[in-house]
C-alpha cells in the first residue's frame, strides 16, 4: 500500500492531457526502455503507470515476480524474498537517486551505507549479538554498582534504623507493630525491595534501550530478524513490542496494535505474557542470582529467548489465521543524544515511580497482613503438594506465588531472606518467569482481545511456570 501510495502521488504530479498540455519523456517517471517504447504513443495519459501498478497488485497477491517463483501465502522464505524483489523493482522505476545537501542529515546522519551491513546476515547477526551483550553487560553491571554502592548502604545504614527505631516508639509490640516493620514489613520491605533492590536495573535498562532507540538500531534489529520471526508467525515489526516487553508488559502489549494481523497480535502478546520478564522482574533475577553465579543469569535469559522460539512454534501451529506482509521504515543512523536520552530515562523512571513503585509497596502490605494474621500459612498448606513434593521448594516458598498474582516481581523477591541451594534459586527463577503475569497485564488483554484470550494466555502461562519448573527440580536432584 505504501508503495501504491508513491505511485499515486507520482502520477498527480504529472501534467494531465485535460489542462491542454502534452507530457514529454522526461516528465514521466523512469521506467524501463521496453515499457517506454509499449507507451510511446501514450505518454500523456499516464496509463502505463496503471498498468504498472496492476501488474505489481497482482504480482504482490499471487507471489509471481519477474521469475517462476511461487509464494503460495507468503509464509515460506521463498515467498518473502520474491515480495522484497517485486517491492524493490517497483521501487526502483518510480524513484530517481539524485544528490543533493539533503542526503547528508544534520547530526551525521546515514539512512545507506554501512548502516546496510547492520541488516544484512553478515555481518549483522554477529554485530547484533555483539551489541544486544554489551547492553545486557550494561544493565547488569551498572545496575549492581548501583545498588551495592549507593543504595543498599544507604538504605540498610540510614532508612531502616530510623524507620524501626521511630516504629518502635510510637507502636507497642503486636499485629500491627509486625505489619510494619516485621517478617514481611510494610514500611521496610516496602521501601527496600522496589527502590533499593529494583530500581537500579530499571533505570540501567532504560538507559541502555534509550540509545539504542535513539541511534535507530531496534528497527534494522527488527529487519535482520525479519525472516527468523517469521518462522514463529511474526514479523520483525514484532521486535519493537517483544523488547519493550523487558521494560512493561502493558505498554508492550498496547504496541501490537501496529502489527498488520490478529494472529500475529496474539502470538506477540502471548510471547510477552510468557516468556519476557518486565524490567522490575529482571532486576529480581539479576538480585537473587547475580551472586551466586552470572553463569546463571544468562543461563536464564538464555532460555526465554529459546522459549520464544518454541512458544511461538506451537501457537503459530495452532492459531488459525495468515500473517499479512509488512514494509518497515529505517530512520537514519544518528548519534545517541544526551538530552533525548536523559529525557526518556526520566520520564520512564518516573513512570516506574507511579506504576511500579506503589502497587509493589500495597502488595507487600497485603503480604504483611496475611503473613502476621496466619493466612499466609493457611495457604501454603493448601500448596505443599504442589511446591515440596513437585517443585522441590520450601513450604514458605508458596508465598510468593500468592503474591506474583498482583506483582510479577514479587514471585522472585521473597525467595531473597529464603536459605536455598542452587538449584532451587534456580527453579524459582524459571517458575518466576514464566509464571502467571499480575493482574494489570490480564487487564490489559481482555481490553485489546477478549476476556476468552486474556484467560487462555493465564492458563497458558501458569501451566507453562508448574510444568517446566517441575521438571527442571525432578531432573536437577540427579545432580545436586
Amino acid at each position: 500500500q505504501a508503495l501504491k501510495s508513491v505511485i499515486r502521488e507520482n502520477t498527480k504530479k504529472q501534467p494531465g492531457a485535460a489542462e491542454g498540455r502534452q507530457n514529454t519523456p522526461s516528465a514521466v517517471p523512469q521506467i524501463s526502455a521496453a515499457c517506454q517504447a509499449e507507451h510511446s504513443s501514450c505518454a500523456a495519459c499516464g496509463c502505463h503507470q496503471e498498468k504498472r501498478k496492476d501488474d505489481f497488485k497482482t504480482s504482490w497477491e499471487t507471489g509471481d515476480t519477474d521469475s517462476d517463483a511461487q509464494v503460495g501465502d507468503g509464509r515460506g522464505s521463498a515467498g518473502i524474498n520474491a515480495k522484497w524483489k517485486a517491492a524493490e523493482a517497483l521501487s526502483a522505476e518510480v524513484r530517481s537517486d539524485r544528490k543533493s545537501k539533503d542526503d547528508s542529515l544534520e547530526g551525521g546522519g546515514a539512512r545507506n551505507g554501512w548502516p546496510d551491513l547492520l541488516t544484512a546476515p553478515w555481518p549483522g547477526i554477529p554485530l547484533a549479538v555483539i551489541i544486544i551483550g554489551l547492553a545486557f553487560l550494561l544493565v547488569v553491571g551498572l545496575g549492581m554498582a548501583i545498588r551495592q554502592a549507593l543504595l543498599l548502604p544507604l538504605f540498610r545504614n540510614y532508612a531502616e534504623p530510623f524507620i524501626t527505631v521511630t516504629i518502635e516508639t510510637l507502636i507497642a509490640p503486636g499485629i500491627w507493630r509486625n505489619i510494619l516493620i516485621g517478617e514481611y514489613g510494610f514500611l521496610i520491605k516496602g521501601l527496600e525491595w522496589p527502590l533499593a533492590l529494583v530500581l537500579p536495573y530499571v533505570f540501567s535498562f532504560y538507559l541502555s534501550m534509550a540509545v539504542l532507540e535513539d541511534s535507530g538500531y531496534l528497527p534494522r534489529l527488527g529487519v535482520l530478524l525479519d525472516g527468523l520471526l517469521n518462522r514463529i508467525g511474526i514479523s520483525g515489526a514484532s521486535v519493537i513490542p517483544l523488547l519493550l516487553g523487558y521494560g512493561c508488559a502493558i505498554p508492550a502489549i498496547m504496541a501490537t496494535r501496529a502489527l498488520p494481523g490478529r494472529k500475529e497480535r496474539i502470538i506477540t502478546a502471548s510471547l510477552i505474557c510468557l516468556t519476557i520478564p518486565c524490567v522490575s522482574q529482571s532486576g529480581a533475577f539479576i538480585t537473587l542470582l547475580a551472586e551466586q553465579s552470572i553463569m546463571v543469569v544468562f543461563l536464564l535469559f538464555a532460555l526465554s529467548l529459546l522459549a520464544i522460539g518454541s512458544g511461538g512454534l506451537i501457537i503459530n501451529y495452532f492459531l488459525a489465521g495468515s500473517m499479512p506482509s509488512v514494509i518497515m521504515e529505517l530512520p537514519e543512523m544518528l548519534p545517541p543524544r544526551t538530552s533525548v536520552i536523559g529525557k526518556k530515562v526520566w520520564s520512564r523512571l518516573k513512570r516506574y515511580l507511579s506504576d511500579g513503585v506503589l502497587p509493589m509497596i500495597g502488595a507487600v502490605g497485603i503480604a504483611a497482613v496475611l503473613y502476621e494474621t496466619g493466612l499466609m500459612a493457611w495457604i501454603g498448606r493448601g500448596l505443599r503438594p504442589l511446591v515440596t513434593t513437585w517443585l522441590r521448594m520450601p513450604e514458605e516458598a508458596s508465598v510468593p506465588l500468592v503474591l506474583g498474582v498482583m506483582r510479577r516481581e514479587l514471585t522472585i523477591i521473597p525467595l531473597l531472606d529464603m536459605e536455598l541451594n542452587s538449584l532451587q534459586l534456580f527453579v524459582g527463577a524459571m517458575v518466576g518467569l514464566f509464571y502467571v503475569p499480575c493482574i494489570a497485564v490480564v487487564v490489559s488483554l481482555a481490553r485489546e482481545f477478549n476476556l476468552k484470550t486474556a484467560i487462555l494466555i493465564l492458563a497458558g502461562t501458569s501451566l507453562t511456570a508448574f510444568l517446566a519448573g517441575g521438571l527442571a527440580a525432578q531432573l536437577g536432584r540427579l545432580w545436586f
